[in-house]
This record gives structure tokens, sequence and C-alpha cells, in this order.
């Protein structure tokens, strides 16, 4: 084998080598080999009448519909193109008229030839000195259809001064792919795809893209431990510190008060902190009684059945699919909110951001009241720093001065050990003392001290209950690990796909608690392939 050769995986495989300048990617999930040649190979090899001491690239295997070999060899030869054609759509490509499949992705195509129980179809890559010969090695003759749609066809290669190197899938494209698909979601799998596929990302651009990734995929089943892990892989100086008590208020009362005499009321989230969104559902119904009837979530996508059915659905939007953002939907349905979506993919999203709320609210109701959960800094209040954000955008548009409360400036800051779980603000001298890794313009500082794992599934709208489910031993595949889903019953009679009321990562135990509102649940457990391994209902009084 020619050694300095790497290969990113799983589904676009794609071989390079620097030395040589040379690439190549294939679109069926090859296992290719660079390592060294087995005597399995060896054998191949021989049979198909390679010569001795010609370098080899890689060999690849593919079992999908049809299995076959594909080989890259190295050879220094010069080929006579007398007996080829050029192709008029592509001059650089020539082809043999006793090959119907007549495509352009070769300079040079092949036509196909057999060695004893073999059939071999041929293409070569010249480039330098050198040409690379690809070698597909199949038991039986190739319907032009397969031709057309499977390798050595389906092929891109780069060299020279157009040497592209290899580079690994966008994680969260991959991650999005095995996690949505026939309209149905798995939660399990992209995380193991991505820690199976984490050697492909080695810059720390693409390690950063994985671990971002992962901590939004381990956030959507409240995989907590794991978030802050991912998380930390990433933030090389971490905060740390203790936030003084005389710097501390509860956070409720103030912004309530303050919530009196506005209209609008922004509150940021980390994505990946459930207790960002669960904050805002305990203030929902405090809210509503003070006149506010709009919910504006930028994670809603623009789902025309929410405000109908009252809950979400797997094509809701992707943070949706978390429950404790399920639960803040339907809980806001129940007190009466109109719901809404707001984001934008456009290039001029902040101001696109801004002018939906506005549009969807104020234009409608000119008199309205309106919560808003948004992301990260887009609530950030600033004009100052070149680049405008969706709060101050809102400002300029409706000449209203919205409420903003952060939740994500004290990420990172602990508590004084005395005080309890809630959420608590900065006081004036808190705000002017404390220096904040990411400075966000904003009226309020929250820090959130709710317990991931003390969540409940109403937001202590009425009493819940502690509900320990145990799966048996026997419907359980000790080798894999499996996720358990809780459904509000009523919600899987509608005929469509609803969001899990809670979500529970079974590694290696059988029994998951979860603490839920009254109701009657279908508890549904998958593994890692989606398929339902046990079903059960219960009801919690």
């Amino acid at each position: 084998m020619i050694s300095g050769s790497s290969v990113i995986t799983p589904f676009e495989k794609c071989f390079s080598n620097d030395s040589l300048k040379f690439s190549l990617s294939t679109y069926a999930p090859y296992d290719l080999n660079t390592k060294k040649v087995s005597k399995k190979d060896r054998k191949l090899l021989k049979q198909i009448k390679v010569e001795k001491g010609t370098k080899v690239f890689f060999i690849g295997f593919n079992d999908f519909n049809h299995p076959h070999y594909l080989i890259a060899l190295l050879e220094n030869k010069d080929f006579d193109l007398s007996a080829y054609k050029r192709m008029k759509r592509n001059p650089q490509t020539y082809y043999s008229d006793d090959v119907k499949a007549k495509l352009d992705t070769f300079p040079i195509f092949y036509k196909a030839r057999s060695i004893g129980k073999n059939y071999i179809y041929e293409a070569a890559l010249p480039f330098a000195n050198y040409t690379t010969r690809l070698l597909h090695v199949t038991d039986s003759i190739i319907e032009d259809k397969y031709m057309s749609e499977f390798n050595p066809y389906g092929v891109d290669f780069s060299q020279g001064p157009h040497y592209a190197p290899c580079s690994p899938d966008n994680p969260f494209t991959l991650a999005w792919e095995a996690f949505k698909s026939n309209d149905e979601v798995n939660y399990l799998k992209p995380l193991q795809l991505l820690r199976e596929n984490k050697s492909d990302y080695q810059k720390a651009s693409e390690k950063g893209m994985l671990y971002q990734a992962l901590a939004n995929y381990f956030s959507l089943i409240n995989e907590q431990d794991s978030v802050a892990y991912y998380w930390g892989k990433l933030n090389t100086k971490p905060i740390d510190k203790t936030l003084p008590e005389e710097y501390l208020l509860p956070a409720s009362p103030k912004i309530l008060e303050l919530a009196k005499t506005n209209r609008v009321i922004m509150f940021n989230e980390a994505h990946t902190n459930p207790t960002h969104r669960h904050y805002v559902g305990l203030l929902l119904d405090s809210l509503y009684a003070l006149g506010f009837r709009y919910l504006a979530l930028e994670a809603l996508g623009q789902d025309s059945t929410i405000n109908k059915h009252g809950f979400p659905t797997i094509n809701s939007g992707f943070y949706t699919n978390e429950p404790t953002m399920a639960n803040l939907i339907r809980y806001a349905k129940h007190l009466g909110y109109q719901l809404m979506g707001y984001d934008s993919e456009s290039s001029n999203r902040e101001y696109d951001q801004a002018k939906n709320i506005f549009d969807k609210t104020f234009t409608i109701e000119p008199l309205a009241r309106v919560v808003v959960l948004a992301g990260h800094g887009h609530i950030n209040e600033s004009t100052q720093s070149g680049r405008k954000m969706m709060a101050a955008y809102f400002r300029e548009i409706s000449d209203i001065n919205p409420v903003t409360v952060d939740q994500t400036a004290l990420e990172g800051f602990t508590l004084p050990q005395l005080t309890t779980d809630g959420a608590y603000i900065l006081n004036d001298e808190g705000m002017q003392s404390l220096k904040f890794p990411v400075q966000i313009q904003s009226d309020f500082k929250v820090y959130n001290d709710y317990s991931p794992v003390a969540l409940d599934n109403c937001f202590s709208s009425s009493q819940s209950s502690k509900v320990s489910i145990e799966v048996p031993k026997d419907s359980l595949d000790q080798k894999q690990n499996h996720i358990l889903l809780v459904y509000k019953a009523e919600e899987l009679t509608k005929g469509i796909q609803p969001v899990p009321t809670a979500i529970k990562y079974l590694k290696e135990n059988n029994v998951a608690d979860a603490k839920l509102c009254p109701g009657e649940y279908a508890i549904v457990v998958k593994n890692y392939n989606g398929d339902i391994v046990w079903q059960h209902k219960i009801q919690v009084k």
C-alpha cells in the first residue's frame, strides 16, 4: 500500500494522499483498506492479473445491493487514446463504443473485460507522470442502469493544482440524516454514528463542530453530563467562579414586576440547556395573568398544526424534539397562548427575525403582549458592536423597548452553597462588578439553578409524581443501548407523530425514573435501529 494516505467515512468514502496530491471520493459505502494487503486481497489481485509490484492506493469492498470490489492502482504508464472517442459535453473524457453507459466522470473510460469468473470494469485517471487505474471487480455482468448509479462510475477526484484533500462530512448534516428519516426520528443513531467516526475529525475546527453536534444531540435526551463534557472540550478556560451571595436576588418577582408595565419580554436560552426553557414555562401562567397572549419561539418551524393540535410533532422543528421544549409548547397552548415561529434562514437573519415577530403580533393586534424565547445572543440590545441583533432591530422596527433576560451569561458560575434551587438575578452591583465571557447587553442576567433531573412535564402546574418504569430484561439486547420514550397516550391516537413528553437513556440498566404529572402515558422502548422492543401504558394520578 502507498503510505501517507487517509480515508474519511462513513457514507461518502474519501481517499486522499497529500504527498501525491491526489484524492478520490466514492458515493457508495465502501470499506476502504489503505493499510496492508491481506492474503485475501493478494489472491484477488493475482486472479485479476494485476502485475506484481504495482502500487496499490486502496482495496475497497461493497456489499450493498451487488457485492463488488473497487481497487485503485498507481501505475507509471502511458495510454493510447486512439481507440477512444471524446465526449462532446466534456472533451477531457474519452469513451469506448463497446460501453453503452457514456459517462463523463473520467478522462479515460475503459470497456469491460472478463478474467475467469470475474468481470472487470476499468477507468483511468491520468495525472503527473502516473495514472490511477480503477478496477471495478464483480462476479456477474452489470446492467446499464446499475453501471450508471454505482461505482466506479460515481467517483469524484482531484489532483495536482486542483487537489482538495478529504474533509469529513459536516457532523450536523451527518447526525440529522441519521436522526430523521421516513417520517420518524431516532434519538440514538446520531450519537453512536458521531462517536464511531470521531477519528475522522482531526483539525481543531472539525473537532469543534463534532463536539457541538454531540452536545446538541445529547441534549435532546437530557443527558446533561454528556452535554457538559463535550462543551467542556471546547472551553479550555472554564470560569468556575462562585457568585457572591450579596449580588443575588430572586429572579421571578423582579421580572414579573417589570412585565406589568411592558409589552414584550425576551428570554434567551442555551439550546442545549433545557432548564432555560423550563424557567420560561414556570413564568407563563403569571405572564398570562398579566395579559401576555403570544409566545414566539425561535425553535418552532413553520408548523401549522401546533395551534390546531396543541402539541408539537417531529416535524415542528429541531429543538422542539427535546421534551422540555415540547412540554413548553403543550403548556402554553393549555393556558391559551398563540404559538408562533419567527426564525429566518436569510442572509439578514437578525432583522428578519425581528420583523417576523412584529408582523405576526403587533400588525395584527397593536396592543399585543408577547413573550419571546430566543437563542443565545439574539436578545442583545447593543447597537455599538457594528452588528445589530434581533432585539436591537425589534426596538427600531416597533419602537418598543423589550425587557431582555439573559440566562446564558452566568453559565459556568456556581452559586453559594446556602441557596436553594431556582432562578436568581444579579443586582446592580453584580452587573457592574462581574466580567462575562460573552457580552450581551440585557436588562437582567439570570442564574438558572434548576436541576435537569428534577424537571416535571407540566411546570409545577399540578402535583407531579416520581414514576419508576421497569423494562423486562428479556426485552432488551444487552449488547446495545436503548431509548425509553414517554408519550401522552391521547396524542398517539391523532395519527401524527408527537414528540415524547419525557425521554430516558437506557445504557446499562432496565429501570428509568420520570417525574410525571397526572395523565395516561404510553411507554415505548426502542433499540439503536429504531425498532420497538417493548410497549406499556401507565396511569399517573
